[in-house]
């Protein structure tokens, strides 16, 4: 972890543990165990939902520097998903108990192992831990 991410995640953390509410946007970088590709992952604030008003899971291919968050590289936008849909909503399981994850169908390396997959299911629950309250109405 390098010390960007560590200062961000320990800025998210006693944010959290002050307010309840985790403080947006959180980014984390990961690295593909199986195939050393790096991602970085970016959790947008709900707020800026315009349809849901729930937190959307933005991947970057860590390879290209094509995007930044401030000073933060965050790399080539590649796809982004609601938490819900990540860590298992009425439809579906959570990211990494049935394998991988395909990004992009079209790039083959845009796709993240199930090793991968599970480490950042973690990173998600951990970093908005009420996710939960984002799936109330759709029962």
């Amino acid at each position: 972890m390098n010390a960007i991410n560590m200062i961000k995640d320990l800025h998210n953390s006693q944010y959290q543990a002050m307010s309840g509410e985790p403080k947006f946007p959180i980014i984390k970088k990961f690295v593909d165990p199986e195939t050393n590709q790096p991602w970085t992952v970016f959790i947008q604030d709900p707020k800026e939902d315009k349809y849901k008003q729930e937190p959307i899971v933005r991947w970057y291919d860590g390879r290209y520097p094509y995007d930044k968050e401030g000073k933060i590289v965050l790399g080539q936008f590649v796809s982004d998903y609601y938490i819900t849909t990540m860590l298992g909503d009425e439809f579906g399981a959570r990211l990494g108990d049935s394998g991988g994850l395909c990004l992009d169908g079209g790039v083959p390396t845009w796709g993240v192992s199930q090793e991968c997959a599970k480490e950042v299911a973690d990173f998600l629950e951990e970093s908005v831990p009420n996710w939960k309250k984002y799936l109330e109405g759709w029962e």
